[in-house]
């Protein structure tokens, strides 16, 4: 398909500035009076290889799990469920352990949130609507919503924040115990200063000094 593609696109007369592949489901971006005309250039290729084509539609283009819309500037993604898709998954209410119940909740809070770049609320009232479908209570659900998306939020800020700051690198000799403890309290206080710990009593170092005792014996 990659080989297909490659030679199809040779013949595009236009700049296909975004094209993307998953099996056979392909999304890419040209020009609206373009798009009959790269069609058949796509159908021509062979006989078995036949495509169709889905047109954006108010502004957006469902592709696999998401609905891609289209900004004046760049591209947002939303969670895309399709119309004919069976709201079916674990229910709360059947003989399986709490812990892989909650852990299908969270799987699909977390698939939600990767694939949303923003208008979170909006899908949480689709998640919500899910969830209750099969069985889950509401108040779980806002709890495992609110973990969930505030842990995303902290991880993000703090990748941020290591992306615009320079970290130090420093070593201080090992001490037991009283090492640990200023490790742990600088790991606390800042991310920007990465503390390993050094031994001086080195073997090379103890060597030495036997070699330098020895000679000053004699």
């Amino acid at each position: 398909m990659d080989y297909a593609i490659s030679k199809i696109l040779e013949k595009v007369p236009v700049r296909v500035i975004c094209l993307t592949k998953y099996v056979d489901d392909i999304f890419c971006l040209v020009p609206h009076d373009k798009v009959t005309d790269t069609l058949a250039l796509f159908n021509e290729y062979h006989p078995k290889l036949q495509f169709t084509v889905e047109v954006e539609r108010e502004g957006g283009l469902p592709y696999l799990d998401t609905f891609v819309i289209r900004k004046p500037a760049n591209l947002e993604t939303m969670w895309y469920k399709k119309p004919i898709a069976s709201d079916r998954m674990l229910n709360f209410h059947s003989q399986h352990p709490l812990r892989q119940k909650i852990g299908t909740a969270i799987g699909l809070i977390n698939r939600v949130d990767k694939l949303t770049t923003n208008n979170k609320e909006q899908v949480k009232d689709i998640v919500f609507s899910k969830l209750r479908v099969n069985g889950f209570p509401p108040k779980l659900i806002n709890v495992l919503w609110n973990r969930q998306i505030g842990r995303q939020v902290a991880h993000n800020t703090s990748q941020n924040m290591q992306a615009n700051t320079e970290v130090m690198y420093k070593s201080i000799t090992y001490i037991p115990k009283l090492s640990d403890a200023i490790k742990r309290i600088l790991c606390a206080e800042t991310q920007t200063i990465k503390l390993a710990f050094k031994c001086t009593h080195t073997n090379s170092t103890i060597y030495n000094t036997l070699i330098l005792n020895s000679h000053l014996e004699k």
